[in-house]
């Protein structure tokens, strides 16, 4: 019987957990206008802040909206600053409660995981396996039920202040389903929402040569029949429990030596390469970046920063 967590709401609204939430909150936000007024007087901002939370006043604003095509068509939710703060808060207290339930091979927005490993690791199954099932779920964020995330983190969480902190959160008035992409919390919250499935795929279906990243999830093995029965039974599952579908454009049957295309990679047993669409994103980015700066949209450190993560991970798996 898993163990449930109380009196965690006080550590949540402690102002030392606050000033750390502000920390990782500040950065990479360029020190845009909002940041720098709540900044300016940061002690009675995080007073105030710590005050509504004790209180139950505090509400979540509205979230800013825009569209991105990275390359597919995504609406991004922007939280207020304040909330972002918020959010760090949480998941600062949530983490080390939910983290050591977490499978090993899954690889997304966990510290020492990432693109990288999961991309290194999935070679490795590659390697050893003949045939791999690749899946995704469609519209992932957009069709997460409300009621399962909140019931899958109810298993661990008692502390009844911080589940209403945590439903207010998640019940955004300006969603009437699913998660807002963009936000720490969704992304944390996504682990949590595909954790248990992670396990039934470990545990019950017994699939060793399996690794998740968010909602791309590869099972491999040496049999095709019984990769065919498990994605059949996990299909229903994922229909069943999370109330949500694999999508069926991407699911992708074959043998492992034909490749894997995985988070913008083509993989193959000797050998790592960048799917063509990918590597032309990423040298489009560095372009825009250079032409934001030119116009003088971003900073010169904003500037860089980017094209040293795009470059970077060009240059990571270049041969």
């Amino acid at each position: 019987m898993t163990r449930k967590v109380g009196q965690l709401f006080a550590q949540f609204v402690d102002f030392s957990n606050l000033y750390r939430a502000w920390v990782k909150a500040r950065q990479g936000t360029g020190w845009n206008t909002e940041t720098r007024q709540f900044c300016f007087q940061l002690e009675r901002e995080l007073l105030s802040l710590q005050t509504e939370l004790e209180t139950g006043d505090y509400k979540p604003q509205d979230f800013r909206f825009f569209t991105i095509r990275d390359p597919k068509h995504r609406i991004i939710s922007v939280a207020p600053f304040r909330d972002r703060v918020v959010h760090h808060a949480l998941v600062q207290i949530l983490m080390p409660i939910f983290e050591p339930s977490f499978i090993y091979d899954s690889y997304a927005t966990r510290v020492d995981k990432g693109t990288h490993k999961a991309i290194v690791r999935a070679q490795g199954f590659v390697r050893r396996y003949q045939w791999y099932y690749k899946l995704d779920i469609e519209q992932f964020f957009a069709t997460i039920q409300h009621d399962v995330m909140i019931s899958a983190i109810s298993h661990k969480i008692k502390d009844k202040r911080l589940l209403q902190m945590i439903e207010a959160i998640i019940r955004h008035p300006q969603l009437a389903q699913g998660l807002p992409i963009g936000n720490l919390t969704s992304q944390f919250f996504a682990n949590i929402y595909l954790n248990q499935m992670d396990h039934l795929i470990k545990e019950q279906f017994q699939v060793k040569g399996y690794l998740r990243y968010m909602d791309d999830f590869v099972l491999f093995s040496d049999d095709k029949g019984l990769l065919k029965q498990q994605v059949e039974e996990l299909e229903v599952y994922i229909e069943n429990e999370l109330k949500q579908r694999i999508k069926p454009s991407a699911r992708c049957l074959n043998r492992s030596h034909q490749g894997l295309s995985f988070l913008g990679m083509r993989i193959f047993p000797s050998l790592l390469r960048h799917c063509p669409a990918n590597r032309q994103r990423s040298l489009q980015r560095i372009k825009s970046k250079l032409e934001a700066y030119e116009r003088g949209f971003i900073t010169e450190q904003q500037m860089t920063d980017s094209i040293q993560c795009s470059w970077a991970h060009l240059h990571y798996f270049a041969s």
